[in-house]
Order: structure tokens, then C-alpha cells, then sequence
């Protein structure tokens, strides 16, 4: 086999086998061990032919114990019901029941139907009985039992006592009105009735039907075996193993002396024995022919497989070049390179979603330049905002409250200088008024900073307060709506949806030319909605975002930011002179990034 060793050795270290070779290589590593297995079978599916014809055989006793089983307690609930019909309950022969006249055209797996008194006497007889015959039953086993234990019994098997084929007697007590046994019904049923109706040609050739007594005499069998019936069959290993009371599986010889796999189950009530048995040979047999032919064809099959790899190949090296070769084009720079769409469905699929790559590739590029624009659109507009906001503080400190300060100092020098008590009064006074204008002026700050209810008493107070601030500075008419909450949401969740409709009034107030605006506030299952609405000029919002791209207007861009951290999403509805209503939805349970969308 060292030429194996040297066909697969790649040509120099590290470098991979062909698909060719492999392809050769993947049909002897199946072949050659499928031919070896496909031997190794004839040997081991024997056995499992053998333990499968035994599950078979088993299912057929069962099915043959549950037939003769159900067979038994229908045949008790008619003797059960003839029983219970007043002139059988007379047990006068004089007056025998119609139904002695028709019970063995209506049931001929009966032998006979016989009622006796206490004292085995025959009172109606369904079959004419020979004159001067005498039946002495009173000393029968099946008779006594009948009397004694006082329901359905069936006898053991015999022949020539009222029949004349082999049978078991079916008993049945008989009650008098005070519910004593006066006597019995007797039906003697032929032992071949015990057995399914079977077809030879549908079962396996030498398969037979076994149906023993407690002692191991045969009593019903099929296919027929007259020369056994009746006869103790001890000795013979399936009669030993069923008279032990052998259920389930077992390989043993028959009363024929050819070994079989035979199932066993036992009939209730009656204490006999089902044996179904299968032949060994013809098991083995037909396994032995099957194997042999499956192992010929799967050599036929490696051997067919050789040429097939070989064009196989071509077909799925050639498409893959020509994709490699395209991969190493745009590897070159050449973007626009494409792979062929062809071969094998697998390659050809991969040449459509190498395609699909580059061109994602590309949307993906664009994708980015375009977020990168805006991230830097958004980072320039927050620096804009933090100077602008530090600039107008700076001047109001400045301006505001540098010079209330000074004019606080200006009289507080002045009372320093000697003077009327009246002038200093007034200089006094004056400083009052300026601290409190200068406190005016803080508060005002600190309001439009951030408002001190939305960590005091939360949103809805918060969203309330700034409405009608900047309504009432802006003259316009406000509305405000809001569903109460079991808790308060998340300190987060509460800045971030301030912040988002502080945005949205500021943008009513400064460009909408609106006279009414309103705000809803609304709880919806795990969800915080924010809607705000307004009858102003309205706008286009697609044209609106690509302004706000180019760096001109950036509250939109804002607005849909920070819901965007916050894990919700924004719906904007406007058109010329139609009005704005702009809907924000939060998740109640925060996720993503907040400090930014917070702040």
C-alpha cells in the first residue's frame, strides 16, 4: 500500500490535497470499509434477523393469546346471556328455549349446547342426542368446577364427550330465582376455533401455531398436526418451556425436532400456552442471500464511483478558480471585480453570495462614510452647543449677576460713608431688591439647566412645568396629558424623554409658527410613549435630516439619538401646513448606552 502513502503525500510541506484527490480518496475510504462492513453484516444481521424473528414471533403468540382471550370472553357473555332467559333457568325438558333450535346455526364453532341439572342429567340438548347413550358427567372436571366455583369455566381438552373433534367445554352456571346454582350450560367448542384464521402463503415457510395445556398436551395447531393432538409432548424443549409457563423468547426444537425461534404467551383464564415458532434455517437462509448481494453490489458501486469522481472534479475545480481568481482581483484593488455565477448549484450559490458580498461591501463602505459624517456632524454640533451654552452662562453671569454683585457693592460702599439714615435706608433697600433680582436670575438659570422637579417629583411634573413656561413665553395655547404611574421610571429613562420633548417645544416654539401645541404622556403595557403635537406650518422630514447631515440643523438628528440609545425608536408625521406630531417610544426597562442620551 506504500503507493497510497505516496499518491497522497502533498507536494511540498504544507500545501493541501486537490479536490481530485480527495474526491478519490473520499470514494475509497467509503468503498473499501462499506464492502468490509457489508461482509461483517452477513455475520451480524444474522443475528439480528434472528433476535427480529423472535420480537416476531413473540407478537404473534400475544396476538394469538389476545385472540383466543377475547374469543373466551365473548363466548362468556353468550352463555352468560342464555343463561339468564327464564325456560333455560326452568331446566324443564319438556320446555326447552327456541334458542337451542338455532345456536348451532348461528354459532357453528360450537359442538353442541347442553343444559344439565345438579345431577349431570341433560335436560335440552341443541344436537340430537343418540338414543340409549349415556353422558356421565357428574364426575367431569369441567362439570364440578361449574357447580363449585359458581362461574364461567372451560374445561380441559378432550374428545368424544358430546363432540367429535377435539374441544373444550364452556361452562356456565345456572341460577334459580333466589340466585342458588340449579345446574349448568355446557358448550362444547372445537379447539381449532382457538386459533386465528391463517393463511399459510402469508407466513414464513415452516413458521407453526402451537397451543398447549398445562401439562404440555397439544390442543389446537396450525398447520394441523392430528398424529400430535392431545398427546403430552414432554420432552420436547418448546412443550417443557411452555408448560413451565415460559413467556417471551426462546430458541429451542419442536415436536418435529427442527429448532426454531419461538415466542411464547400465556391465555388467561384457562391456563394454556400459545408457542409460535420460526425456523432457524430459513431465517439464516435469506439473510445469508441478501448479504451476498449487497456485498457485490457495493463493490460494484465503488468501483462505478471511480470515473464519476474523476469528472466530478472538473466540474467543481474549474468554477472554483475562476471564484478564487475574482477574489484575488479585488484583493488587487479591483472593486468592481465580480466571480462567475455557474457550476454546481453549492458553487454557483457561492459565486452569488461572493457577489452579494462585494456589493454589501460597498453599501457597507458607503454605510459608514455616511454614519462617520454624521458622528462627526453630532460631535462638532455638541461642541457648538457645550461652547454656546458656556458662552451664555458666562454672559449672564457676567452681565446678570456680575452686575447685580457690583451694584450690591456700589451700596454697600456708599452706606460705608457717613450719611443721613434716610439715604442709607434707601441704599440698603436697593441692595434688596438687586439680591432678589439676582436670585430671580439664578433660578432662572438653574431652570433652564435642568429643573429641579424632575428629580423632586418626576416627569410628568417636570414635562408640565417646561410646557407652559415656554407656551406662555411664546404665547401659545398648551395642552398637557398625562397617565399615572405605579412607580417612577428610571431617573435615565426620565432625563433622556425631558430632554426629547424639551427638543421637540423649542423647535414648535422658534419655527413652527404654531398657536397650539400638546403633549401626552401614556403607559402602554412595558412601554412609555411620548407624543407631541403641534398645528404649525409642518416641514418635510426627509429634507429636514439631509440639512441636518450638512451641519445646518441638528435637533432632529438629536431627538432621534438619544431615543435611539435608549433603546426606543422615533415616528415623525409632518407635511407643509399640516402640522407636526411627533411620537417617541421608551422601553420601560432601559437598554443600550444612556450617559449620552441622558446628558
Amino acid at each position: 500500500m506504500s503507493w497510497l502513502a505516496t499518491w497522497f503525500k502533498s507536494p511540498k510541506p504544507g500545501d493541501k490535497l486537490p479536490i481530485r484527490r480527495q474526491l478519490y480518496a473520499l470514494v475509497l475510504a467509503v468503498g473499501l470499509p462499506l464492502v468490509g462492513l457489508v461482509m461483517k453484516d452477513i455475520e451480524d444481521d444474522g443475528e439480528h434477523d434472528v433476535r427480529i424473528a423472535g420480537t416476531a414471533a413473540l407478537g404473534l403468540a400475544e396476538n394469538t393469546a389476545a385472540y383466543a382471550r377475547e374469543s373466551l370472553r365473548i363466548d362468556r357473555e353468550l352463555l352468560g346471556r342464555i343463561a339468564e332467559q327464564p325456560l333455560v333457568r326452568a331446566l324443564d325438558s319438556s320446555r326447552c328455549d327456541p334458542v337451542f333450535s338455532v345456536f348451532l346455526q348461528m354459532h357453528p364453532e360450537f359442538a353442541n349446547l347442553v343444559t344439565l341439572n345438579q345431577t349431570g342429567e341433560v335436560i335440552c340438548s341443541a344436537a340430537p342426542l343418540p338414543q340409549g347413550r349415556i353422558f356421565p358427567v357428574a364426575d367431569t372436571d369441567w362439570f364440578r368446577r361449574g357447580l363449585r366455583e359458581d362461574r364461567f369455566v372451560v374445561g380441559q381438552p378432550s374428545l368424544g364427550r358430546m363432540a367429535e373433534k377435539w374441544s373444550a367445554m364452556h361452562v356456565q352456571p345456572i341460577h334459580d330465582e333466589l340466585g342458588k346454582v340449579t345446574g349448568v350450560i355446557a358448550a362444547p367448542k372445537e379447539l381449532a376455533n382457538f386459533l386465528p384464521r391463517l393463511d399459510h402463503r402469508t407466513l414464513q415457510a415452516g413458521t407453526v401455531y402451537r397451543v398447549l395445556d398445562h401439562e404440555g398436551a397439544l390442543i389446537a395447531s396450525f398447520p394441523p398436526a392430528e398424529e400430535w393432538m392431545g398427546k403430552k409432548l414432554r420432552g420436547k424443549g418448546f412443550a417443557d418451556l411452555a408448560q413451565m409457563g415460559k413467556e417471551g423468547i426462546a430458541q429451542t426444537r419442536g415436536e418435529d425436532d427442527v429448532e426454531r425461534i419461538y415466542g411464547f404467551s400465556r391465555i388467561p383464564g384457562v391456563d394454556w400456552h400459545v408457542a409460535v415458532g420460526i425456523p432457524f434455517d430459513a431465517i439464516l437462509a435469506e439473510n445469508q442471500q441478501a448479504m451476498t448481494l449487497n456485498a457485490l453490489i457495493a463493490l460494484a458501486i465503488v468501483l462505478a464511483l471511480i470515473p464519476v469522481a474523476w469528472v466530478l472534479s472538473l466540474r467543481i475545480t474549474e468554477p472554483i478558480h475562476r471564484i478564487s481568481k475574482a477574489a484575488g482581483e479585488i484583493a488587487a484593488g479591483r472593486l468592481d471585480a465580480r466571480a462567475p455565477e455557474e457550476g454546481a448549484t453549492e458553487i454557483a450559490e457561492m459565486g452569488r453570495q461572493f457577489n452579494k458580498m462585494c456589493d454589501i461591501r460597498k453599501q457597507v463602505t458607503t454605510a459608514l462614510k455616511e454614519t462617520s459624517d454624521r458622528c462627526q456632524q453630532l460631535s462638532h454640533r455638541l461642541l457648538e452647543i457645550q461652547e454656546t451654552e458656556r458662552h451664555n452662562l458666562a454672559h449672564k453671569l457676567h452681565d446678570e449677576i456680575g452686575q447685580a454683585l457690583t451694584a450690591i457693592k456700589i451700596h454697600l460702599q456708599a452706606m460705608q460713608r457717613p450719611s443721613s439714615t434716610r439715604t442709607s435706608s434707601a441704599h440698603f433697600d436697593e441692595c434688596i431688591r438687586t439680591v432678589e433680582q439676582a436670585l430671580q436670575q439664578v433660578r432662572e438659570i438653574s431652570l433652564n439647566l435642568r429643573p429641579p422637579l424632575l428629580d423632586e417629583v418626576g416627569l410628568s411634573a417636570a414635562l408640565r412645568s417646561q410646557l407652559d413656561r415656554q407656551a406662555n413665553a411664546a404665547g401659545l395655547t398648551a395642552q398637557f396629558a398625562s397617565d399615572s404611574f405605579p412607580e417612577r421610571p428610571h431617573p435615565d429613562l426620565e432625563t433622556i424623554c425631558f430632554r426629547v420633548a424639551q427638543e421637540a417645544v423649542t423647535n414648535v416654539v422658534r419655527h413652527a409658527e404654531a398657536t397650539q401645541i400638546s403633549v401626552e404622556l401614556l403607559r402602554r403595557d412595558e412601554e412609555l410613549h411620548l407624543l407631541i403635537n403641534d398645528d404649525g406650518k409642518g416641514f418635510d422630514p426627509q429634507a429636514a435630516r439631509k440639512r441636518a447631515l450638512s451641519g445646518e440643523s441638528m435637533g432632529l438628528l438629536s431627538m432621534e439619538e438619544r431615543v435611539s440609545l435608549a433603546g426606543g425608536w422615533l415616528k415623525l408625521d409632518s407635511s407643509p401646513q399640516q402640522g407636526t406630531r411627533i411620537h417617541a417610544i421608551f422601553p420601560l426597562t432601559l437598554a443600550g448606552t444612556f450617559e449620552g442620551a441622558a446628558s
